[in-house]
């Protein structure tokens, strides 16, 4: 069974880094994507169906502060807005607290500069932007998986 809380894992860091596909709310036919798998400066992030592409594997950091897609400089980031931020990708900078996230115990994905959660849209839309909003308890748009 794939691990629901690959934020909390305390376990050494592997030499090779795990890398994770992360899916809305256990349906493991969408994955968190990055539009048109462009690696540049404010590619939006999207829901989209699984394919297996490189567009699709994260790798969270020690501690799961920072998740970067798998093989490249670029992190998962809200930028300056602070209200209804598109999540988007962004070259990493560590330290940078747009780029950090925490794995709350309902299963969200809260940014720790915003304090609000990645949210996806209720139709589980190939190609909806997923967004940040006000973390709400046990709100299934806002629960994420790792497997």
């Amino acid at each position: 069974m794939p691990s629901r809380h690959p934020f909390l894992d305390t376990t050494p860091t592997p030499t090779v880094p795990k890398f994770s596909t992360v899916h809305p709310d256990n349906n493991y036919s969408k994955c968190l994507d990055v539009r048109g798998g462009v690696q540049e400066n404010g590619t939006l992030v999207q829901l989209h169906d699984c394919n297996g592409s490189k567009a699709q594997k994260w790798v969270v950091s020690p501690g799961g502060t920072m998740i970067r897609l798998r093989d490249t400089d670029f992190c998962l980031d809200v930028g300056d807005e602070l209200f209804d931020a598109d999540v988007r990708l962004r070259m990493c900078s560590e330290g940078q607290i747009s780029q950090a996230w925490y794995y709350s115990p309902s299963e969200q994905l809260v940014s720790l500069s915003k304090g609000r959660c990645v949210e996806y849209s209720n139709s589980y839309t190939s190609g909806s932007p997923v967004r940040l909003m006000d973390c709400l308890d046990d709100y299934l748009y806002q629960v994420w998986v790792a497997a």
